[in-house]
């Protein structure tokens, strides 16, 4: 007669499941900032020591666009779009993100995690401005690279995303989104000029979820137990002289038995409505005596299941729960 039962490791499972939430900000939104970075900006009197917007420059460059070996040498894109070290995604051969583009000046926006969570979902983004005498209206596609909607200065007739017209770069696992383009989203507005006033953003937040499965399997021999003694009864005809007392007694008292006597053993006319899973480390409040010299510790569960309604415990057949818990 068991009140409690291990569980087997190979009764537990654990699956992840990545959950997206739909963000809508604006220039206003607490955290969001936005600024127009400048190489070579430097500090009055400050002995070459470049000010905010000249360290904005150099921290994008050293994080994302330095090349290596190759700085100071070549093309625009010979120096970038091919460094050792990067936070940039670097999948050459599968549809590689871009950074060739880095200039003296763009655009720097900074989303703070408590937004994106793990991450931005790819191809979620969307940036509107419409500070300016046409909105702008920019997206990503999926792969990094940033690329405008219904811009009239368009570089390439292929894809608005290819290596011509992509406009900057949004690095999904750290909310930086950065305009590096200088040319013109139309003849009169510039892309250095986005971001400078009134824009909105939206895009999904990723969070994974991991679900631990307990598979609990109740044979009719187990879980025949309570802990609580003022459901207990003795055997009919038996009183404590004969050794047995009530915290000892295997029976419950009749009237929780239904049609059930105190002669019969309490377990089949008794019914289960949760499951309590404790931990193998958790520290012991006590012990409990729930047979004669059986001692059971007491600790606190860690999970608690509650059954959506009671379960009448079988005598002729085994029992399975399954217990998922999100983590």
């Amino acid at each position: 007669m068991s009140t409690f039962k291990p569980i087997d490791k190979s009764n537990v499972s654990i699956t992840e499941t990545k959950l997206y939430k739909k963000q809508s900000l604006h220039s206003g939104s607490d955290g969001i900032n936005s600024i127009q970075y400048r190489s070579g900006s430097l500090l009055v009197g400050a002995n070459n020591r470049s000010d905010i917007s000249g360290s904005y420059w150099e921290s994008l460059r050293v994080l994302y666009y330095l090349s290596g070996s190759l700085e100071g040498s070549g093309s625009n894109a010979t120096r970038y779009n091919r460094p050792p070290s990067s936070l940039a995604n670097w999948s050459f051969y599968d549809n590689p993100q871009r950074v060739n583009k880095f200039f003296p000046s763009g655009s720097i926006l900074s989303i703070p995690q408590k937004y994106f969570g793990e991450s931005i979902k790819p191809k979620s983004f969307k940036l509107v401005d419409n500070s300016t005498s046409k909105e702008v209206t920019i997206q990503d596609d999926g792969r990094g690279n940033l690329y405008p909607v219904g811009n009239s200065d368009s570089q390439s007739i292929t894809s608005p995303s290819s290596s011509d017209n992509y406009i900057g770069n949004i690095f999904y696992n750290q909310g930086v989104i950065t305009i590096t383009d200088t040319g013109s989203y139309s003849s009169s507005i510039n892309y250095t000029d986005v971001t400078i006033s009134n824009y909105t953003l939206e895009f999904s937040s990723t969070q994974t979820v991991y679900t631990y499965e307990y598979i609990v399997t109740i044979q009719p021999n187990e879980f025949n137990y309570t802990m609580n003694t003022t459901a207990r009864a003795l055997r009919s005809g038996s009183n404590s002289a004969d050794g047995m007392y009530i915290n000892r007694s295997p029976w419950l008292h009749p009237q929780f038995t239904g049609s059930k006597t105190s002669d019969d053993p309490w377990w089949p006319g008794t019914y289960i409505n949760e499951i309590q899973l404790y931990s193998s480390n958790a520290q012991t409040l006590g012990s409990y005596e729930v047979g004669r010299n059986q001692m059971i510790p007491l600790t606190e569960p860690v999970i608690v299941a509650n059954l959506p309604r009671p379960i009448k415990m079988r005598d002729d057949m085994s029992m399975t729960f399954k217990i998922r818990v999100d983590i």
